[in-house]
């Protein structure tokens, strides 16, 4: 995630919606004061390196931000740090009221179904299960979706609380070149370079959603993500 006090706005990051390579895009127009979030640092963070993107500054986590988890954490000698998926509410609280009104807080949303086959491919990949040691079957997708934390079916938590959403703006991902564009030129911001490939692609070529979920898939799906479908008028 990313707080800019130079552009004045706050990118709140969701899953599966090209948010390392948009964090990587957006970091080159902030200033040295800005708060931006380490990626992976096996991967991501010496691939920025080598191509001169902005890394990591500002990460420690005000006072104000902190929960008692967080107090346990610096007991603990460990220090409290803004985190790459770190929900709107808990920046929010962390940066003030009065900063996050007057700051434009965009995310971004993807179709559900075709969120949830990205994830899944990418998850199961092989170099994840050797990480994890995972030596049993690759799970079938169904039983991999219903395998998943609400939070990790659902990106709705992320920009959102309660019934609303919190941030000002949910970019579609799948119209995500137009509708950033839009909203930089609209705050006067400057052009970004085209969005880097940050994570290599995983997903079989031609496996689209439609293919490969069941009608079982589907409405659990549809149910999980009930609220984000009927904001972006996404459809199966």
């Amino acid at each position: 995630m990313i707080v800019s006090r130079l552009r004045r706005f706050i990118y709140v990051r969701t899953i599966k919606t090209a948010s390392s390579s948009l964090e990587m895009a957006l970091a080159k127009i902030c200033g040295p004061d800005d708060t931006i979030t380490p990626l992976n640092p096996l991967t991501e963070e010496p691939w920025k390196r080598e191509r001169d993107y902005r890394g990591p500054q500002h990460i420690d986590l005000p006072l104000r931000g902190w929960t008692l988890g967080n107090l346990h954490m610096r007991l603990r000698g460990n220090r409290p740090v803004f985190y790459n998926h770190m929900p709107a509410r808990a920046i929010r609280r962390a940066v003030g009221e009065a900063t996050w009104s007057s700051y434009m807080t965009f995310s971004v949303d993807r179709n559900p179904w075709d969120r949830l086959v990205s994830h899944y491919f990418w998850r199961t990949r092989d170099e994840v299960r050797e990480l994890r040691r995972e030596t049993g079957p690759r799970p079938t997708l169904a039983q991999y979706v219903r395998s998943l934390d609400p939070a990790e079916i659902s990106n709705w938590g992320r920009y959102a609380v309660g019934d609303r959403p919190i941030v000002k703006r949910v970019l579609r991902f799948e119209h995500l070149e137009a509708e950033l564009t839009e909203l930089i030129e609209s705050m006067g911001w400057p052009p970004l370079d085209p969005l880097p490939m940050a994570k290599r692609a995983t997903r079989p070529p031609g496996s689209h959603y439609r293919d490969l979920l069941t009608a079982s898939d589907r409405s659990f799906i549809a149910a999980a993500c009930a609220r984000e479908i009927a904001l972006l008028g996404y459809r199966f």
